[in-house]
Parts: structure tokens; sequence; C-alpha cells
């Protein structure tokens, strides 16, 4: 191998890369408003899970 580009170092050229696969693109960055409302739906979500926990275990209780 090494001989070979001893001999010849010209490089080959190649084909441009165009394979781009669109796929996995990232989503676009949410704003400060939509995190801030994100972040109070799933804050209000847990609060609501949390009480319906505490009503189960006070109905085996009794």
């Amino acid at each position: 191998m090494h001989s070979s580009i001893r001999e010849d170092p010209s490089r080959e050229k190649k084909e441009a890369f165009s394979a781009i696969d669109k796929s996995f693109r990232r989503p676009v960055k949410k704003t400060y408003e939509e995190r801030k409302s994100d972040a109070a739906t799933k804050k209000t979500s847990f609060k609501a899970n949390d009480v319906d926990e505490e009503e189960e275990e006070e109905d085996e209780d009794a």
C-alpha cells in the first residue's frame, strides 16, 4: 500500500457526499414560555397523582 502511494501520490477524485439522512432531525428548540408551561403541566399532573395515591392509602387503612 505505501509503495503504491510513493509511486503515484496523486489522490483519486471521490464523489461528493450527498446521502444525508433527514429522518434524524432534532426538534426545534422550545421558547422560555413553552418550557415554563410544560413544567407547570408536569407539576400539576404529579400533584394530582400524589393526591390519588394518598386517597388510596386512606381507603386501604380503613
